[in-house]
């Protein structure tokens, strides 16, 4: 324990820092005790030139993959072209909002407008489905109906 000296006062106590019993001891054990809060990501930060720009995921239409590059289709009919793969990209992208559907795409369940046989519909886009993601494709949708 520390002592602090008031001409007015007795002489009082007090611990020293990183001692138990110290105010810097509570607050460094209860942030090293408690394991940090992992968010759920609601956005993606991508590069562009010197500066990384803030994408929600739900401005994101879908994602194309075109060789070593994809397309990234925003909102307002704009797009990105990013030098990553899709097996890069996936793993950035939150499965909440995203499915991938083919080979080639991966598309925001929630900006779906239509789908017909193997052929989502966002927009003005044709994105087709694959025989293989078909199944889980079909269990993203609420459907009333028989979807054949």
């Amino acid at each position: 324990m520390g002592k602090f000296y008031h001409p007015l006062r007795k002489s009082l106590q007090f611990p020293e820092p990183g001692l138990p019993g110290s105010r810097t001891m509570i607050a460094a054990r209860s942030l090293s005790d408690e394991a940090p809060a992992k968010r759920s990501p609601h956005s993606i930060f991508i590069k562009e030139k010197e500066r990384f720009r803030k994408i929600d995921f739900t401005a994101i239409l879908f994602v194309e993959a075109s060789g070593s590059y994809c397309h990234l289709y925003l909102e307002g009919g704009r797009y990105l072209t990013l030098s990553f793969t899709l097996a890069e990209i996936t793993p950035k992208l939150s499965a909440v909002f995203f499915q991938r559907v083919h080979r080639s795409y991966i598309v925001n369940v929630d900006r779906i407008d239509a789908f017909i046989g193997n052929t989502l519909y966002i927009g003005q886009h044709r994105i087709p489905v694959s025989k293989r993601h078909r199944p889980e494709v079909m269990e993203q949708f609420n459907i009333l109906g028989n979807p054949r």
